[in-house]
């Protein structure tokens, strides 16, 4: 145990601090369990992504190999070449519990406007279009969720890391401080009650 002079002023100090060091483990654990509910929440978002983002990419896939047959493989690289798109993406975030989470989102005007350069275009290629922004559109959510998988276990980490250092180190020391500095002084209160008595019995 750290040493400690054993004074009220001490014992009254480390008191105040034992306080704190509860309070500051209540807050942080209480943080800790709205960090993990919410990283279990968007776990389960990506788990429900996956399955959106392997079909979606199974049907651009199949869409641009139709394209490729329909209106011929040439045709189709050079309308890529040519690809003319004004879809913006705006990042925004929220916080939860000081912890800032990005999210992507597409300006809904602008999504109207994706096109292809209209010369040669045709039906099979402005479906496979279609399919390969319905792709962008889960990956980009996707990859935004993972962002926040990542941010939060390392802030749920960092938290769980400070709880620790209190509920194992300080709280610990802070209880066993003040427990010394009370049995100091109790001890010493008897001494100094049992010199009075003596002193008062001599003067009888």
């Amino acid at each position: 145990m750290e040493q400690v002079a054993p004074t009220k002023t001490n014992l009254f100090k480390i008191k105040r601090m034992l306080k704190t060091a509860k309070e500051g483990f209540s807050l942080l654990d209480r943080k800790r369990n709205v960090l993990i509910h919410e990283l279990l929440s968007v776990v389960g978002q990506v788990k429900e992504l996956e399955t959106g983002f392997n079909s979606a990419f199974e049907r651009a896939q199949s869409a641009i190999q139709d394209a490729n047959i329909l209106a011929g493989s040439s045709t189709v690289t050079t309308l890529c070449d040519n690809y003319v798109a004004d879809a913006q993406y705006t990042i925004v975030s929220k916080s939860v519990m000081g912890v800032s989470i990005p999210m992507i989102k597409q300006d809904k005007k602008t999504r109207a406007e994706i096109k292809f350069n209209p010369h040669g275009s045709n039906l099979p290629i402005d479906s496979a279009a279609a399919e390969f922004r319905s792709l962008l559109d889960v990956a980009i959510r996707k990859s935004t969720l993972e962002t926040a998988i990542i941010r939060l276990a390392q802030e749920i980490k960092t938290t769980q890391k400070r709880a620790n250092a209190l509920n194992n180190i300080l709280i610990p020391r802070y209880t066993e401080q003040i427990k010394f500095i009370v049995e100091f002084l109790e001890e010493k209160e008897r001494e100094e009650f049992f010199k009075v008595k003596l002193i008062k019995k001599k003067k009888m």
